[in-house]
């Protein structure tokens, strides 16, 4: 596919050559064999387009259907919070040292 830089100069190129109807020949044949395979590239893609349009609509409605049946979720995450919060506050409680084990029977520092 020709970029617009190219194709302005294919333009140049015909104006440049009005007598030389050989090379303005070539350059024409040359744009149309381009623009053919763009059209031909843009109708692939389109129908690519529809039928990813199509495939992301049916997963949208599998996605919403599943959703439905499964309800609320939001439970889940916070048991989850809870249980981070659980686990925390016990490793803190396992890493304090009671007061009393800090003497021993004679009251001295151990």
């Amino acid at each position: 596919m020709y970029n617009g830089e190219q194709t302005n100069q294919m333009i140049l190129d015909i104006l440049a050559n009005l007598g030389d109807q050989g090379k303005i020949s070539e350059i024409l044949n040359d744009f149309r064999a381009d623009y053919t395979t763009t059209l031909t590239d843009v109708e692939t893609l389109n129908t690519e387009k529809t039928e990813l349009g199509t495939l992301n609509e049916n997963l949208r409605g599998v996605n919403n259907k599943m959703m439905k049946q499964l309800g609320d979720l939001s439970f889940l995450t916070d048991n989850q919070n809870k249980n981070q919060n659980q686990n925390q506050n016990q490793n803190q409680n396992d890493n304090e040292v009671p007061y009393s084990s800090l003497y021993n029977e004679n009251g001295e520092l151990k």
